[in-house]
């Protein structure tokens, strides 16, 4: 069972938590064989149930959370939320303007 920051619940036939990216090609290989629907998920701080999945498998991308921090770039994982990234940026002495109101969602 799956639940999200609204309450919103889902049952997967299946969940999965790659931690790199052969993981999940592995994963993502087998459900094209097997024809099996995919629903992606963060760190499931959403409020819409778009990271619920109701069939199929569920894959979380919590585990992709690298942050690379150059000049006027920042390179992030699925799974960084809008604190991490705005605290990486200003330890670089950089800022990342977007400022929604979730600053935990990724």
């Amino acid at each position: 069972m799956m639940e999200d920051a609204s309450g919103w619940r889902g049952e997967p036939e299946r969940e999965f938590a790659p931690a790199n990216e052969t993981e999940l090609r592995t994963v993502l290989c087998q459900s094209f064989e097997q024809k099996i629907h995919i629903t992606f998920a963060g760190s499931l701080t959403g409020v819409t149930g778009g990271a619920i999945a109701e069939q199929g498998w569920s894959v979380s991308m919590k585990g992709f959370n690298r942050i690379t921090i150059e000049p006027g770039k920042a390179t992030v994982g699925a799974g960084v939320s809008l604190k991490d990234l705005q605290e990486a940026a200003q330890a670089s002495g950089q800022f990342f303007a977007p400022d929604p109101t979730e600053h935990w969602a990724s």
